[in-house]
């Protein structure tokens, strides 16, 4: 009986607490929103965006747009042209979706600042997926660059990269213009390399896979930490004056092209606590003042060619020796 008495005592608690259940007297009022407040994006169409000679639609206007249907290219065409500063453009997760007589999917008009391109793809342009290479400060996230006879992205300086693939386009599949940095991405089986860095530039947390020229291709002051470079057909990475850390490198050259490293420093490089494994090379040098310090190399064909240069090389130690070895600085070979 008391179990009864303290169940009901505290299902009357419960709906006291809870409020009443009944809506409140009279007509349902509207909220006083306009359209354009409750949501406060502009989609792109023919009356909002309308297109020119060159481009299906084009944003002229600063603000915030997105795509409310697949996009669908027409021979000669391009997909969108972004015209002005401070625009953010969500794909919404459609495709704009060219043809191969198409222009580029995406163009970001030279000397523009502060754009920002997300959440889709771009696939099957003639030409570039999203070209941006004249532009300062812009971002691209959660993209998809497939298929473009053109570079899958080409970045303007100051660029993000983020989260995004760019995979079977004809040129990069990624170029990035100085000072950019691409995080979490990935580049495969594009027609040359599958990140082409500019001075200045970094990758992190990224992949390149199956390309058809270096895997990274970073030249002054650029940064590759912790990235993976698989199975492409020249250098897995090439470093020209820059930093690689911490990265795997495997498979560089196996298409019978026995002349390509897993790491390519042509001069004043650091190289330093890599993974390198079964590439025609496993790192060489073919210019001075290289710091190639920390690494593990294992079966590649030739672990190190420094071709005469003066370089600062820590010492490369067999496997047998590793528990011996008091040197930070070695190079393993297993």
């Amino acid at each position: 009986m008391h179990r009864i008495t303290g169940f009901i005592t505290t299902l009357a608690a419960s709906l006291t607490l809870a409020g009443p259940l009944t809506p409140p007297p009279g007509a349902v009022t509207p909220t006083g929103k306009t359209i354009q407040q409750a949501e406060p994006r502009t989609p792109l169409s023919q009356a909002t965006t309308p297109g020119n000679l060159d481009y299906i639609y084009v944003i002229s206007e600063p603000g915030s747009y997105y795509l409310a249907e697949e996009l669908q290219g027409v021979n000669r065409l391009g997909g969108i042209l972004i015209s002005s500063n401070d625009v953010t453009l969500d794909l919404n997760g459609f495709t704009v979706r060219g043809p191969a007589l198409g222009g580029k999917g995406i163009f970001i008009a030279d000397f523009l600042q502060n754009v920002s391109v997300r959440n889709g793809t771009v696939r099957g342009w003639g030409s570039d997926g999203i070209d941006a290479r004249d532009t300062r400060d812009c971002r691209f996230e959660d993209l998809t660059l497939l298929d473009n006879g053109g570079d899958g992205l080409h970045t303007g300086s100051n660029a993000i990269v983020q989260r995004c693939v760019a995979r079977d386009n004809g040129g990069f599949g990624f170029e990035l213009i100085e000072r950019s940095r691409a995080l979490d991405s990935i580049a495969h089986n594009n027609g040359d390399d599958g990140f082409r860095m500019q001075q200045s530039s970094a990758a992190e947390r990224c992949t390149a896979s199956a390309n058809a020229g270096d895997g990274f291709n970073a030249s002054s002051f650029s940064r590759v930490i912790d990235c993976s470079a698989d199975d492409n057909q020249d250098n897995g990475i090439r470093a020209g004056g820059s930093i690689v850390e911490r990265c795997i490198v495997w498979g560089s050259g196996l298409s019978g092209n026995t002349t390509t490293a897993g790491i390519l420093a042509s001069g004043s490089s650091t190289i330093r606590g890599n993974r390198l494994s079964s590439n025609g090379i496993g790192i060489e040098t073919t210019g001075p003042n290289n710091l190639i310090v920390g690494n593990s190399l294992t079966e590649p064909n030739t672990a190190f060619v420094s071709n005469s240069f003066p370089n600062a090389v820590g010492p490369f130690i067999s496997r047998s020796a590793v528990t011996t070895n008091t040197n930070p600085n070695a190079n393993i070979e297993f």
